[in-house]
């Protein structure tokens, strides 16, 4: 199965468009939280905790309503033009936390939250589309359906993202100096969580932005 698919360059630049994605994140997932609680409140929980509630609110909002912009977009431009838009969009509303994190203005928190959330539903549900088309081409140049071995492949290869980013991401919120159970944190910790959750979707956003520009596939 490994085999079959790492012999279609379509199916590896888009995979490895989508890995450097989820890895861009789930390295700093927790991180936000603590700039929530730690930065913007100065450890009061119990402001934080509300400000995130309304931020997942927001994000599921947002994830229900997006499907349909998405549709359009897809339709009218092309599923990878809509991809290379939700991955400028991750990143510009990702960036936009340099001045959304505000400890006088917590709430322009939703700012990113927004971008965030509409640019994760047009990404990954169009994804399992894209592997479609891909099939497609796979079946054309060898005369068989092997959707099974590609949607495989695709799935252990998130699931391999997921597990090793969740145990990278506690070394470094470790080289942060951030110290679990303390009622505050040091300038210089927030400092370091704030640009690695800040930069680090981004940087990896852009390399699977270059590789999309090349996607052939219509």
């Amino acid at each position: 199965s490994f085999k079959t698919t790492y012999r279609n360059a379509t199916f590896v630049r888009l995979v490895t468009t989508f890995v450097l994605l989820i890895v861009g994140f789930q390295l700093v997932m927790g991180f936000s939280n603590y700039i929530q609680i730690f930065y913007l409140y100065g450890g009061n929980t119990d402001a934080a905790s509300s400000l995130m509630a309304e931020n997942g609110t927001l994000w599921a909002a947002i994830g229900i309503v997006g499907i349909f912009p998405m549709t359009w977009m897809s339709r009218q431009f092309g599923k990878r033009w809509t991809v290379l838009f939700a991955l400028a969009l991750i990143s510009g509303g990702n960036l936009a936390k340099i001045v959304c994190y505000n400890k006088a203005l917590p709430y322009l928190t939703m700012i990113p939250t927004a971008c965030l959330s509409l640019g994760m539903v047009f990404a990954f549900s169009l994804v399992n589309a894209m592997i479609a088309d891909i099939c497609d081409e796979d079946e054309l140049d060898t005369g068989v359906r092997r959707e099974g071995i590609y949607f495989a492949v695709y799935n252990w290869w998130w699931k391999v993202a997921v597990s090793i980013a969740t145990v990278i991401s506690g070394y470094l919120q470790r080289y942060t100096g951030f110290i679990e159970g303390a009622a505050t944190q040091s300038d210089s910790t927030m400092f370091w969580i704030r640009f690695w959750e800040i930069g680090l979707p981004p940087a990896l956003c852009l390399i699977g932005f270059v590789l999309l520009i090349k996607y052939p596939l219509t």
